[in-house]
C-alpha cells in the first residue's frame, strides 16, 4: 500500500512538471508577442501560480441566474463563454479577433454556446441579454472606446431591473490603453452608465492586481444620448 501511495505520489508530481512545462512552451513560443489573447486551456497546466485566472469562472458563474441570456464580450478563445453555457439559457461570445474566435467556434460552440467575430466598437451586440461579462478588456480601449461600449451593454441589457454587468479590469501592461488608478476612478466611470456598483480587488501577483465590478440598475437614457 505505501509503495503504492509513493507511486502513485510520483507519477503525480511528474504529470504536474510535465504540464507546467507545456504551459511555459505556450507563454514562450505562442503567446507572448504574437497573440493579443490567451488560450485558457493552458492555465491549469502551469500550476497553482495561474489558477487565480479562475476567479472569473466563479464570479461570473456565480452571477447567472436560471433562465438567463449572458454575451461574453471580448471572449478570447471562449473558454469561459462555454462554462457559462452550462449555467444559462443561451450564452454569445463575441471577439474582434478572427483566430480567437476560431479557436472558440471549434473548441466550444454547441447548442447554448455560440461565437460571433465582430468589433464592439463599431458593430452592434446581438440580441437582448441579462448579464453581459466583460473580463480584462476594458482596458485595452480608450477611454472615448469604453464610453461607446458602456452605451451598447447598457442597450443591449434585458430590464433595468435584471439587467447587470460584470467584469474586471487590471494595471501595469504597457500594451493598455487605458488604465484606471483605482477603484474611485472605476466606480466614477461606470457611475455614468449605472446606478449600483459593487468593486473588489484580488492580489494575483506581486505587480498585478485585479479590480472587480458587478454593475446592476443601468441607466437606459444613458444609451439613447447622442454619440453614444
Amino acid at each position: 500500500m505505501e509503495n503504492d501511495e509513493k507511486f502513485l505520489e510520483m507519477i503525480t508530481d511528474s504529470a504536474f512538471r510535465i504540464g507546467e512545462g507545456v504551459a511555459q512552451f505556450y507563454d514562450q513560443a505562442i503567446h507572448q508577442g504574437k497573440q493579443p489573447w490567451y488560450d485558457h486551456r493552458y492555465d491549469w497546466l502551469a500550476g497553482p501560480s495561474r489558477w487565480t485566472r479562475w476567479e472569473r469562472a466563479v464570479y461570473g458563474a456565480r452571477d447567472i441566474l436560471p433562465g438567463d441570456r449572458v454575451l461574453d464580450l471580448c471572449c478570447g478563445d471562449g473558454f469561459f463563454t462555454h462554462l457559462y453555457s452550462q449555467r444559462s439559457t443561451q450564452v454569445i461570445g463575441m471577439d474582434r479577433d478572427k483566430d480567437a474566435i476560431a479557436l472558440a467556434r471549434k473548441l466550444y460552440e454547441g447548442v447554448y454556446c455560440h461565437f460571433f467575430h465582430s468589433d464592439i466598437v463599431t458593430e452592434r451586440c446581438y440580441g437582448k441579454h441579462d448579464l453581459v461579462t466583460w473580463w480584462d478588456a476594458i482596458e485595452h480601449f480608450t477611454k472615448e472606446e469604453a464610453e461607446i461600449i458602456l452605451g451598447k451593454i447598457v442597450a443591449c441589457l434585458s430590464s433595468s431591473d435584471n439587467g447587470r454587468l460584470i467584469g474586471s479590469t487590471q494595471k501595469t501592461n504597457l500594451e493598455h490603453k487605458h488604465e484606471f488608478a483605482n477603484m474611485k476612478e472605476l466606480g466614477r466611470f461606470l457611475g455614468d452608465w449605472f446606478d449600483k456598483i459593487d468593486i473588489w480587488t484580488s492580489q494575483w501577483e506581486p505587480k498585478r492586481i485585479q479590480m472587480y465590478f458587478v454593475c446592476r440598475k443601468p441607466r437606459q437614457l444613458q444609451a439613447n444620448k447622442p454619440g453614444k
